[in-house]
């Protein structure tokens, strides 16, 4: 799906003067790294230290794993996670998958999450089962009932209540023979249609749904990176929640325009003391 703000007037013009890449999406950066620096840390939180090689291989599997619940191209994949690799994950896979992924912030409740879910038509969600108190499982049994687009409940973490998805039996699915490679190249999306779906704050109402593609999120994290100064090996650490304005350092972080150099990402969970 392409927004309805992207015009072949517009796309044109971006993709001539050199901001856009015709082709390249973030999923894209992701098997590059794993082929050229497999051994290479590439994202770490307090449980989880993984390699852009292992990033790559969790990333496939979820995106198997989203196809075979029956995900298709251009359904809507929640999430409302803390900061973890798994949700550094799900940015790359759902885009893999062909399914657009909408970020919600953690501390959103029943209002927000009825109006984001239900605007944007979402066959999925990801949660937690709790994080800091709060029952992310039962808020979505007790908006289900107005939800009819919500067909599965996928949790991260051990905490897997009966009649939903666990994420990490999801990723342990043996289901490379039915959805190998080349599989995934009939769903790929164009650079500038949809892949994610932001939302603002809601400090003055409902919260509004943002369309975004991977295009200006590559050329957001190419001129991030470049004002930064960063450099191979530097690490970025996310200390605020990924469903913000940190998603164009998280395209930045697999991909330096200067070169083939590679930052690691640290990602820090609310409340997590500094070492």
């Amino acid at each position: 799906m392409i927004g309805t703000r992207y015009t072949e007037e517009l796309i044109n013009d971006y993709v001539g003067q050199g901001f856009w890449h015709p082709t390249l999406l973030t999923a894209d950066l992701c098997d590059r790294c794993a082929r050229e620096l497999p051994s290479k840390e590439a994202v770490v939180d307090v449980k989880t230290r993984l390699t852009w090689r292992e990033v790559n291989l969790q990333i496939d599997k979820i995106a198997r794993g989203l196809r075979d619940l029956g995900f298709e191209k251009d359904d809507v994949l929640a999430t409302q996670l803390p900061n973890s690799v798994e949700y550094f994950l799900l940015f790359f896979a759902a885009e893999k998958a062909g399914v657009s992924i909408v970020s919600a912030q953690p501390t959103f409740r029943h209002a927000e999450m009825e109006s984001i879910l239900l605007q944007t038509k979402a066959k999925g969600i990801v949660i937690t089962r709790k994080f800091r108190d709060i029952d992310y499982f039962d808020m979505v049994q007790e908006i289900r009932p107005g939800l009819p687009d919500l067909k599965h409940i996928i949790i991260a973490g051990d905490d897997v209540p009966e009649g939903t998805i666990s994420l990490t039996e999801l990723m342990s699915r043996d289901l490379e023979n039915k959805y190998p490679p080349s599989y995934f190249q009939k769903f790929r999306f164009k650079p500038w249609e949809v892949t994610r779906i932001f939302n603002t704050s809601g400090t003055t109402g409902i919260p509004k749904c943002v369309e975004w593609p991977p295009a200006p999120r590559l050329y957001a994290g190419r001129i991030m990176i470049e004002r930064l100064n960063l450099q191979e090996d530097d690490i970025i650490l996310a200390g605020w929640n990924l469903t913000s304005g940190g998603v164009s350092l998280l395209a930045g972080a697999v991909y330096l325009w200067s070169g083939r150099n590679w930052l690691t990402w640290s990602i820090l969970r609310p409340g997590t003391p500094v070492k």
